[in-house]
């Protein structure tokens, strides 16, 4: 029973269908909101950091198969596929 991860996959388009259940998982530009949208829906978003918490954050956001997605605001987006 459970859930399995079974594999990455780097340089994930900002954009698209979900190729399969998974997460996004996405990294901010230096100081930059980051927000991800699935099915037109805004589901997560980071506020950029105030002028005394420069850098990064990151956010993760569960997708199904076939799900649209896009994500704004990251240096690079990674996918966590989860299942079969």
């Amino acid at each position: 029973s459970g859930v399995a991860f079974t594999g990455w996959t780097d340089n994930f388009a900002s954009s698209g269908t979900a190729p399969a259940d998974g997460i996004i998982c996405a990294k901010s530009k230096s100081n930059t909101i980051v927000s991800i949208t699935t099915s037109g829906v805004e589901r997560v978003y980071t506020a950029k950091r105030d002028k005394y918490g420069q850098g990064c954050t990151s956010i993760t956001c569960p997708v199904k198969k076939g799900e649209t997605y896009s994500v704004s605001g990251a240096t690079y987006i990674r996918f966590m596929k989860i299942g079969n």
